[in-house]
C-alpha cells in the first residue's frame, strides 16, 4: 500500500481518492494536501473566495453574457436531443421532482393562471 504525506498537516495518509484529491501532475496522480486540509481551508477563505468571484464576474459581466447568449441555442438543442434520446429517464425524474414538492407545483400552478387571467383580461 502507497502512503503520503500531507504537506499541511504532515500527517502520512494511504495514497488514494479517499484522503486526496485527484491532480494528474501531483505524485501518484493526487494533490499534496490532503481532503481534510483543503476543507479546513476552503471554509476558513470561504468569504475571500466569493469576494474574489464577485469581483472577476464583475469585471468579465459583459463577455460572460455575451457567450452566455451566443450559445445558448447549441446548449438548448444540446438539452433538446438528450432529453429526446432519454425520454422515459427525465419524464421519471421529473415525476420524482412533482412528488417530491407539491408546494412549487402549486405556486407554478398558480403563476400560470395569473398570467392567464391577466391576459385574458387585456384583450377584452
Amino acid at each position: 500500500m502507497k502512503t503520503k504525506v500531507c504537506t499541511k498537516c504532515e500527517v502520512e495518509k494511504e495514497a488514494t481518492n479517499g484522503f486526496f484529491a485527484k491532480q494528474k501532475s501531483g505524485k501518484y496522480g493526487l494533490t499534496s494536501k490532503c481532503k481534510d486540509c483543503k476543507k479546513v481551508y476552503t471554509e476558513m477563505n470561504a468569504e475571500k473566495a466569493a469576494s474574489y468571484k464577485r469581483n472577476w464576474y464583475m469585471r468579465n459581466k459583459e463577455r460572460m453574457l455575451s457567450e452566455a447568449k451566443e450559445h445558448s441555442g447549441e446548449i438548448n438543442e444540446q438539452r433538446r436531443k438528450r432529453r429526446a434520446s432519454d425520454h422515459e429517464k427525465y419524464r421519471k425524474i421529473e415525476k420524482e421532482y412533482r412528488d417530491r414538492n407539491p408546494d412549487k407545483k402549486k405556486e407554478k400552478k398558480q403563476k400560470v393562471l395569473q398570467k392567464t387571467q391577466r391576459r385574458t383580461f387585456a384583450q377584452m
